[in-house]
């Protein structure tokens, strides 16, 4: 029996030996990639707009990181040094689905002589796909690449005091949340995705598309939201998108519709706008205002005859609260002119210019 148990122990010896010789015999796997905490294709895109764009050197930046390239130059420009025409203002967010840090936001500025054409805007800045806040400033011009259009987050965008000639027709959607194009003098055309803009029932939401002063032609229907594109060249409108009134579930009163003061709306209104009272009533309200030169369409009633047709409907439809009301308000709630000394709602009309607490200009 002592010899027996000799035998196994020395069995389990022999095995746990040849164990042990086996595994340092298998081939091993090969060490895991190193974990990137800067997305690799957003670092990539970043260093080449510093490389291309600002004129760095390559040798500068060999062995640095994007961040330490990104603070190398703040450094200089906090000294007066001057590094180019076009500087880059970056946002970087961590992920906790990929466990790394992405652009969220990308802010352009070009300082370039405003005498000279406009910078271009770069054409690879396409693979930023966690982007969502665009902002561009300034003397930049030529046409915004079509990739903008592509990004799947894209929800902000700012073009402000551009030379740009025109936009991607996709740029907007309706997950769009803050538009403001502002003063881009060159740009003619708003995308014909601004249909697609959707406000309703999202007071939040804000989109500004004003002062752009060679954008005209037809206002294209925009349905589900309300558009500030004031203060452009529109001459006429696409009746499809005339202003309607709804209640909002704040118990407010909205609407949807291009808010089309200081144009230089012309055109002839349709029969079938001028025999609907609330049409025509929320057209001159809500849409219509005042027009550059005082133009007026031929066709169009005075002001004092729209009052008296929308005095007259609401005293013949009381049960039409919505459209008795005044946007910003609650059904049964006076006006503000009502109430001697009382500032005006902050309603869409007058909070155009307003965005919560960031102010863009």
């Amino acid at each position: 029996m002592k010899h027996l148990l000799c035998i196994c122990v020395l069995a389990v010896i022999l095995m746990m030996t040849g164990c042990a010789e086996s595994e340092e015999l298998m081939p091993q796997p090969p060490d895991e990639p190193v974990h990137r905490l800067f997305n690799e294709q957003d670092s990539a895109i970043m260093t080449r707009l510093v490389h291309q764009e600002l004129g760095v050197p390559t040798d500068s930046m060999q062995g640095k990181t994007y961040i330490e390239i990104h603070l190398w130059l703040l450094e200089k420009q906090l000294q007066g040094e001057y590094i180019g025409d076009m500087v880059p203002e970056v946002t970087w967010k961590f992920h906790e689905d990929s466990q790394q840090f992405r652009v969220t936001e990308l802010r352009l500025l070009s300082y370039h002589d405003y005498d000279k054409p406009g910078v271009l805007v770069p054409d690879y800045l396409g693979g930023l796909d966690s982007l969502h806040n665009f902002e561009l400033r300034y003397n930049f011009g030529g046409e915004l690449p079509e990739y903008f259009a592509e990004y799947p987050r894209l929800t902000e965008i700012v073009i402000y005091g551009t030379k740009l000639r025109s936009l991607p027709d996709g740029l907007f959607n309706k997950n769009t949340e803050w538009i403001y194009i502002v003063e881009n003098d060159m740009l003619t055309r708003v995308p014909s995705s601004v249909s697609e803009l959707d406000n309703y029932d999202k007071p939040e939401r804000r989109f500004q598309i004003w002062a752009n002063r060679n954008m005209g032609g037809e206002c294209p229907a925009i349905t589900n939201a309300m558009v500030n594109l004031s203060e452009n060249s529109y001459t006429s409108i696409d009746w499809a998108g005339v202003a309607r009134k709804y209640l909002g579930s704040d118990g407010e009163v909205w609407y949807t519709g291009a808010y089309l003061n200081s144009n230089r709306l012309s055109a002839p209104i349709p029969e079938e706008i001028l025999r609907d009272t609330v049409a025509l009533c929320n057209f001159a309200d809500l849409q219509f205002g005042y027009q550059q030169d005082e133009i007026r369409p031929l066709n169009m009633p005075t002001d004092r005859q729209i009052k008296k047709m929308r005095e007259e409907y609401i005293h013949n439809h009381p049960e039409d609260t919505v459209f008795a009301t005044s946007p910003g308000r609650k059904p049964g709630e006076p006006d503000w002119n009502e109430k001697p000394g009382m500032l005006p709602p902050l309603t869409h009309c007058n909070i155009l210019r307003i965005k919560d607490g960031r102010q863009p200009w």
